[in-house]
This record gives C-alpha cells, sequence and structure tokens, in this order.
C-alpha cells in the first residue's frame, strides 16, 4: 500500500468515528432519558423545597440574620429556575407507548389518569 492509501484510510476512519460521535450527540433522547431527567429535576426541587422550609424556622425562630436567609432564599429559587430550565429543554419521547412506564414511575400513578396525557403529548 501506498502512502495516499494509507491516509486516505485514516481520513475515512477518522471521518467516520465523527459522524458517529455527532449522531450520539444529536439523537433524540429515549424514555429511560427522560425519566433520568424527570428524577434529577425532582429531586432538585424537593431539595430547594426543604432548603427554604429550614430557613424559613430558622428565621422565624430568631437564629438567622435577614441578609442570610435572603440570599438562601435566593439560592433556593434559582435552583427552582434551573431545575425548571432543564425540564423545559428536555423534549418526551416520541413514542406514546414508551410514556406510559414512564408516567407510572414518575407519578406513582397508573396509565389511564389524565397526568399520562401531560407527558406524553
Amino acid at each position: 500500500m501506498t502512502a495516499i492509501h494509507r491516509l486516505m484510510i485514516a481520513v475515512v476512519a477518522v471521518l467516520l468515528l465523527w459522524a458517529g460521535l455527532a449522531y450520539q450527540l444529536s439523537r433524540p433522547q429515549d424514555a429511560s432519558g427522560y425519566l433520568r431527567t424527570a428524577l434529577q429535576v425532582a429531586a432538585s426541587a424537593h431539595d430547594a423545597a426543604a432548603t427554604g422550609a429550614l430557613v424559613g424556622r430558622q428565621q422565624l425562630d430568631g437564629h438567622l440574620t435577614d441578609a442570610f436567609a435572603t440570599t438562601a432564599y435566593d439560592d433556593t429559587l434559582r435552583a427552582v429556575s434551573g431545575a425548571q430550565k432543564k425540564l423545559a429543554a428536555a423534549l418526551p419521547p416520541d413514542d406514546p407507548v414508551a410514556c406510559l412506564p414512564l408516567t407510572e414511575q414518575i407519578s406513582g400513578r397508573s396509565s389511564e389518569e389524565p397526568f399520562t396525557r401531560h407527558v406524553c403529548e
């Protein structure tokens, strides 16, 4: 083989790897990816609510300064806002049948309830 043939093979191999990587990064997420995102958002919102409740309790007891409480509330609002943006950026799976087990895992309800229609539409 000449050097040109080897170079052509190397270039084709790099282009195939590059195309595969581009596909992996740009393909729509499946139901398990959406479930992971939804659960992360729920955990983040829960943590922010728990932090807000703790700060509120401490503030009512007079253990915090107003500046600290304001900063803590701003941080919790920022966390909830980030969670909302993350959920808004995640697209649900295209296949409505794939949504059914997903909604049951998220909500703990049966798939006949209205929550299923909201997530899958």
